[in-house]
C-alpha cells in the first residue's frame, strides 16, 4: 500500500469569496444556495416567480434515479456520478429539513425485448450486485398486475423520492438565512447591468445564472442552445391497489401514501406554455390504463390535480456547468435530470468559485463547458 501526503504548495488554496448571487430559484439554484451557505458564503437567491421551484416539470413528485443503459460516454458517466452524489445530498438535508424524502424501489420497464437485452448487458457491465439492480420478468409479483404489453424490466432498489420538495426547499432556504428575492423580472436585471458588469469586471462578487428560461437574454453573446420541453403531470385516484413500486420508462408512475398516483409522460418540444391541458390529463390517465388494463370496478380513474412545467435541455444533452467570463457562471440545461444532476453540478460550481479541487475529471467537466457551442 502506498501512503503519501500533499505537498503544501500543491494543495488547492481557497479563494477569498464572501458573497454569491444566484439568479434562478429552481432545483439547481436552491441546491447551490444550500451548499454554498453551508460553506459560510453569504447568498442572495433571486427568482422571477413568487415561489421557489415554480416551473420544474417534475416538481410534483421527482424521482432521483439512474438510467440503466449502455451509454458509458460522458453523459452516462456523469449520470452515475450525479445520482450517487444526489442520494447523499438529499439524505443529509432531509435529516433537518422537511423535504418529504424517502427511498423506494422503481422498475425501469423495457419497451421491447431488444431494449431489455441492452439493459441486461448494462447490468453485467456495471456489476453493482442484485441487491441494487436486478433483472425481472413476468414472474415478478409487481409485473403480474401490469398489462400484457410490458413483460420485463430492471428493479432499481435505491431510488429517492421527494414529495414535499417545493415547501421543503423553501423552508431550508429560510432556515439557512439565505436572502431571497422573488418576483424579480430577469429582464430588469439585464437592463440594470448587474449581469453585464459581471461579464466585464473581475473584482465583483460571483453571479451564477441558474435560470434556463431567460439565461440567453441575460447573456446574449453566448450561444447556450437550450431547447424548451413542456411536461404535464397528473395526480390520479382510483387504483385498485396501492402502487408498491414506481414505474418508469415511457414517462413514470409514482405513488403516494394516500393511494393516489402521479402519472407523467407528456413531452412537447419547443413549448414554453404552463397552461394545464385536459388532453394531457387524458394521456396521463391512458398511460395507467395501458399499464394496468381496464378497471374491474365500475368507478373510473379520477383526476385530483395537475401540474405543468418546462424543462430545458441542450442539444448534446449535457448541462451547462462552469465559468462564463470573469465572475459569471452558468448552472443550467439539465433537461429532465435536474433533481438528480443538480447537487453534483453545484459542487462543481462551488469548487470553481472557491478555487478548490474539482470533484470530477477535467475531461468530463470540459464536456459541460457553457461556452462549448460558441
Amino acid at each position: 500500500m502506498l501512503v503519501g501526503t500533499f505537498h503544501e504548495e500543491t494543495r488547492a488554496k481557497r479563494k477569498s469569496v464572501d458573497n454569491v448571487t444566484i439568479i434562478g430559484g429552481g432545483i439547481s439554484g436552491c441546491s447551490l444556495a444550500l451548499r454554498a451557505s453551508e460553506l459560510g458564503l453569504n447568498i442572495t437567491l433571486i427568482d422571477s416567480e413568487s415561489a421557489l421551484l415554480a416551473r420544474g416539470s417534475s416538481n410534483p413528485l421527482p424521482l432521483v434515479r439512474p438510467t440503466i443503459s449502455l451509454d458509458f460516454g460522458p453523459r452516462g458517466q456523469f449520470n452515475w456520478y450525479a445520482y450517487l452524489y444526489a442520494m447523499r445530498f438529499y439524505r443529509m438535508w432531509s435529516r433537518s429539513q422537511p423535504l418529504g424524502w424517502r427511498e423506494i424501489e422503481v422498475i425501469q420497464l423495457a419497451k421491447t425485448e431488444t431494449e431489455f437485452s441492452k439493459m441486461k448487458d448494462a447490468i453485467k457491465t456495471l456489476n453493482l450486485g442484485q441487491d441494487f439492480l436486478r433483472c425481472i420478468d413476468r414472474e415478478f409479483p409487481a409485473l403480474t398486475t401490469v398489462g400484457r404489453k410490458t413483460s420485463s424490466g430492471i428493479l432499481i432498489s435505491g431510488v429517492g423520492q421527494l414529495d414535499k420538495c417545493q415547501t421543503g426547499f423553501a423552508q431550508a432556504i429560510r432556515n439557512r438565512s439565505i436572502e431571497l428575492v422573488t418576483e424579480m423580472p430577469f429582464i430588469d436585471l439585464a437592463d440594470g447591468g448587474s449581469v453585464g458588469r459581471c461579464l466585464i469586471k473581475s473584482d465583483i462578487d460571483p453571479v451564477v445564472l441558474a435560470n434556463p428560461q431567460t439565461v440567453q437574454r441575460l447573456v446574449s453573446d453566448v450561444c447556450f442552445r437550450l431547447q424548451p420541453i413542456r411536461g404535464q403531470s397528473t395526480r390520479v385516484v382510483g387504483m385498485e391497489q396501492p402502487l408498491k413500486y414506481g414505474l418508469c420508462g415511457d414517462g413514470y408512475l409514482a405513488g403516494l401514501d394516500d393511494g393516489s398516483v402521479w402519472s407523467s409522460g407528456t413531452f412537447d418540444l419547443n413549448d414554453e406554455s404552463e397552461k394545464l391541458l385536459n388532453q394531457d390529463d387524458s394521456l396521463n390517465v391512458d398511460r395507467i390504463r395501458h399499464l394496468f388494463g381496464p378497471k374491474k370496478s365500475s368507478s373510473d380513474y379520477r383526476v385530483l390535480e395537475s401540474w405543468a412545467g418546462v424543462r430545458y435541455a441542450t442539444h448534446d444533452r449535457m448541462p451547462h456547468v462552469g465559468r462564463l467570463a470573469q465572475s459569471a457562471y452558468a448552472l443550467t440545461g439539465f433537461g429532465s435530470k435536474g433533481f438528480t444532476w443538480a447537487p453534483l453540478a453545484t459542487e462543481i460550481i462551488v469548487s470553481e468559485i472557491l478555487g478548490l479541487s474539482c470533484p470530477i475529471e477535467r475531461s468530463l467537466k470540459k464536456r459541460m463547458n457553457p461556452l462549448r457551442f460558441n
